[in-house]
């Protein structure tokens, strides 16, 4: 049996017990037919593991609490500890057309074991999600254990599987690239935008490495599930029954960073880490020929651009890194001492869920030790890379990255001007008179236009004519408005260091505790007293936990951020989790911030039926063509800039001081969970406030601003004016944008 076909009897099994139940189906009937099958004993070891890891079935034996959730389903949030009750129950959760899916699937077109696992993962919930009944909305958030409702059944599916995959030894993989400046030297916002969107699909060459290798659950984070590159990929490979229309939809938002972290094989570390540099490298070869051949065309007297140089440049830049750490099993491993874990609390959780679940070990407690010396291997192998990035650059160097080579260089004034014209006619002028580009800049420059030969899924985004024309809008308007938001302290939070984390009391199901204190009160036989220790430790992380994390995170990129964008009438650059970036009308910038801000801070949202977006809070209960999402709820907060600058700044230096307001302004002067406002003119500062989204009153700063630019006493604007305030400039320069 290959591991494709043991990793679908894992998934499947996982499907099994988490959806349906007893009385409408036999599990046996939906073992992967016509293949030689896993024992029902080694299935249950393999789901028993994972369920160790990330805390199902943690009550099982007691019916006590077993019989509580059946009459108040709730979804609850492992990072805020916010709940949701929503009107279903789970023992109805499977009828008849959600088993026609399934058996279709694995009785259906005659798919090998690698796409029928994928069918599994990713059609599968597709196809239940777009179910025309009233549980559409909530099939991708469906809890694996109601007792702890605070991660989905896919999660732990997508878990079982990848430990089975990953033998006796699973190592975590944090896998990093950069440099991360390829942005920042962008002259447009269009060139912004499309540097972003290309760093994003080269993390996904990478990723899809692994998909390819092992499978998608192998992935932690961030969340591959629902990507349109990871549906675009599907799609690419056979999986037509994906509905084309959502990742054409989502495909030009650059939502992946820089990193991933990935659940594999020990044996198949140093392989699968060259395969991956392998992916990401033939990709950026790929984007960077399109662009090389355009311009190598170009011959002023037989000279044009050096070959040998462009590919000298272009294979030397990107720089890997990785950091593997073993899944640690035992708190007698040494390697514990390089983490920040607090040992003996965590020895002290470990003990009372083994009493309380009967089970010998609890791997998912050092989790977060093992995923944090991934981390600092990461980051140790960067620090060894330094010298590479700081080699001697040459005398004839870029004028933008101010790094590499000039790509063309003619020893003749007149005959390098000519060459310089001939590019900008075949670019439509996107290379000013002053540049001297090397072949990073140009690949980053061009890509857009000059996109023949460029892999598909980046073809097909860059022949799309609407986002060239907002970008092309921009220019008719004399100011624009740039936002920057950013997540505050997400390093802590990923790394189970937040102090608003939830504790245990707050994910289980809120009948649960008091059904445990009524049982010690009535001494009823059990380990209700250890229990009730536990209630009120905080959560520790889980890779449920960063799987619940990432998911939630590409719901906000993925759905909230364009559609609060999309409606204020803006245009993402950026939105990768935690960090949005995008360009908006000055009228608009302000209540698109504060919205954002807001939703980010909700722990539960829905799409309507008409596209609109709205919280959930409390109750939520579905209904047809809906869907729930999650968001990071109000253990987190969120700070921003919006700087107003005139449309033809250089675009990178111009985001690049909208994130340093970020920093300076938002974070550090005014503390976190704040917004900065700033006028920018040229090099300087004209105005610039600073403050809390939410004053101490419970006003909102943006309200101040705006209400005092619609009131007419300030309609003559005098921000050259001595005794001016800055609050009162800003004012002034949005009076002639609002509209009163």
């Amino acid at each position: 049996m290959n591991h494709w076909q043991t990793k679908i009897q894992i998934y499947l099994r996982g499907i099994v017990t988490g959806i349906f139940s007893p009385e409408n189906i036999n599990e046996k009937t939906l073992i992967f037919p016509g293949k030689e099958n896993l024992t029902p004993k080694k299935i249950i070891e393999i789901d028993s593991l994972s369920a160790l890891t990330d805390l199902k079935d943690l009550f099982k034996n007691y019916k006590e609490l077993c019989n509580s959730t059946i009459k108040k389903p709730e979804i609850t949030h492992p990072i805020s500890g916010e709940r949701l009750v929503v009107h279903l129950t789970p023992l109805t959760l499977a009828g008849e057309s959600t088993i026609e899916i399934l058996n279709t699937i694995l009785n259906g077109s005659n798919r090998s074991d690698k796409m029928l696992f994928y069918s599994l993962y990713e059609l599968f919930k597709e196809k239940l999600t777009s179910e025309d009944n009233d549980l559409g909305p909530v099939w991708k958030k469906i809890p694996c254990d109601w007792l702890i409702p605070d991660h989905s059944v896919w999660h732990h599916n997508a878990l079982a599987s990848a430990l089975c995959a990953s033998g006796k030894e699973p190592h975590l993989l944090f896998f990093s690239f950069g440099p991360m400046n390829f942005v920042s030297p962008s002259l447009t916002l269009r060139e912004y935008w499309a540097a972003s969107l290309m760093l994003s699909y080269f993390l996904w060459s990478g990723m899809r490495a692994v998909c390819d290798e092992f499978g998608p659950d192998h992935i932690l984070y961030p969340a591959v599930s629902g990507q349109p590159l990871f549906h675009r990929w599907l799609i690419g490979n056979g999986m037509t029954e994906l509905s084309p229309e959502f990742e054409k939809s989502k495909m030009g938002i650059p939502s992946f960073s820089n990193s991933f972290v990935a659940v594999l094989p020990k044996n198949s570390l140093k392989s699968m880490i060259q395969k991956i540099e392998s992916s990401i490298m033939g990709d950026w070869k790929i984007v960077s020929n399109s662009v090389f051949e355009k311009l190598s065309a170009i011959k002023i007297k037989g000279k044009g651009i050096s070959k040998e140089l462009w590919d000298r440049d272009i294979s030397n830049y990107w720089v890997f890194r990785n950091g593997a750490s073993p899944w640690l099993k035992s708190f007698d491993d040494p390697l514990l001492k390089e983490t920040s874990l607090d040992i003996a609390g965590a020895r002290e959780t470990a003990a009372l869920f083994k009493e309380i679940s009967g089970n010998s070990s609890m791997p998912g407690v050092l989790y977060q030790a093992s995923h944090e010396l991934s981390q600092k291997r990461n980051h140790e192998h960067k620090m060894s890379l330094r010298e590479r990035e700081k080699s001697k650059a040459p005398s004839n160097r870029c004028s933008l990255c101010d790094k590499n080579s000039i790509s063309y260089l003619m020893e003749d004034p007149v005959l390098s001007n000519e060459y310089l014209k001939s590019i900008q006619e075949i670019s439509a002028s996107e290379l000013l008179d002053s540049e001297r580009l090397c072949p990073v800049c140009m690949t980053r420059r061009f890509a857009s236009h000059f996109h023949h030969a460029l892999p598909q899924p980046l073809k097909e985004i860059f022949q799309n004519t609407v986002y060239a024309d907002f970008f092309a809008s921009e220019k008719s308007r004399e100011y624009i408005a740039i936002l920057s938001m950013d997540g505050d302290e997400m390093g802590n939070l990923v790394k189970g260091k937040n102090k608003k984390y939830a504790s245990w009391k707050e994910i289980m199901h809120s009948t649960v505790p008091a059904i445990i204190a009524e049982l010690n009160r009535k001494n009823i036989p059990g380990p209700w007293g250890n229990m009730e220790k536990i209630l009120n430790k905080k959560r520790m992380i889980f890779p449920s936990v960063h799987q619940f994390l990432s998911e939630s995170l590409a719901d906000f990129s993925l759905y909230t951020v364009p559609y609060v964008i999309k409606k204020y009438k803006g245009r993402i650059l950026y939105a990768g989790g935690d960090d949005v970036i995008a360009a908006l009308p000055v009228h608009t910038a302000l209540q698109a911030a504060q919205e954002i801000r807001d939703f980010y801070r909700t722990a539960f949202a829905k799409i309507n039926s008409d596209g609109t977006i709205e919280p959930c809070v409390s109750e939520y209960t579905p209904a047809k063509g809906e869907r729930l999402l999650t968001h990071l709820g109000k253990a987190v907060t969120m700070s921003a800039a919006v700087v107003f600058a005139k449309h033809d700044e250089h675009a990178g230096e111009l985001l690049s001081f909208a994130r340093k307001m970020v920093d300076d302004e938002a974070k550090d002067n005014a503390g976190r969970d704040a917004l900065a406002v700033v006028i920018k003119e040229g090099g300087g500062i004209k105005a610039k406030v600073t403050g809390k989204w939410v004053n101490s009153d419970g006003s909102r700063f943006i309200n101040e601003l705006i209400s005092g630019a619609k009131n007419s006493s300030l309609k003559d604007e005098k921000n050259d004016s001595n005794g001016v305030s800055n609050v009162e400039k800003i004012m002034c320069f949005l009076a002639k944008y609002m509209d009163k």
